[in-house]
């Protein structure tokens, strides 16, 4: 598919609180962002959590503590909490991005099960890229479309597909 629109209405406003053994990941999905000739940017700014965002579509460029990349349909970026970013493309770009901001604490519940997601956010943890190529993603984000559009009328396929989503980036 070349030039998917997804819908903000399926996910939009979502939060996720979910116990994955030593962790909790908190998360809050916002909606998908158009940049190009109505809007050029967000304006360098930073979050007191991490922030995902997904490009669905189009180019730009991301600016992380100074440094651009440049950014293109399938790209993961995250921030981390406190650090400086911005997001810009041309009129002509037509960049398109889903974000969720995510908070993750130790639980405080002990526990004694070493889960496969503990070792996913203790290597993030431990360090990780600010931008990946993530397009295999994208089929999260498909699916959820799909899953919507069909007139499902629970919720549990995409919260799992979104918390899929948020395992796969810390990745």
């Amino acid at each position: 598919m070349l030039n998917e629109k997804f819908h903000s209405d399926y996910i939009s406003g979502i939060r996720i609180d979910e116990s994955f053994g030593k962790y909790r990941v908190s998360c809050k999905v916002g909606s998908y962002c158009e940049f190009g000739f109505d809007q050029i940017s967000n304006q360098a700014h930073h979050h007191d959590c991490y922030e995902l965002c997904i490009v669905t579509n189009g180019n730009g460029y991301f600016i992380y503590e100074e440094e651009t990349n440049r950014i293109t349909k399938g790209d993961i970026l995250i921030t981390d909490p406190e650090c400086s970013h911005e997001i810009r493309a041309k009129t002509n770009d037509n960049l398109e991005l889903l974000y969720i901001f995510i908070n993750l604490d130790e639980n405080r519940r002990i526990s004694t099960v070493r889960t496969y997601e503990d070792e996913v956010i203790e290597n993030f943890l431990a360090g990780h890229n600010c931008v990946f190529k993530g397009e295999n993603l994208l089929s999260y984000i498909r699916f959820i479309e799909d899953y919507n559009s069909q007139g499902s009328k629970s919720k549990y396929g995409t919260i799992q597909a979104l918390k899929s989503v948020i395992v796969e980036s810390l990745c």
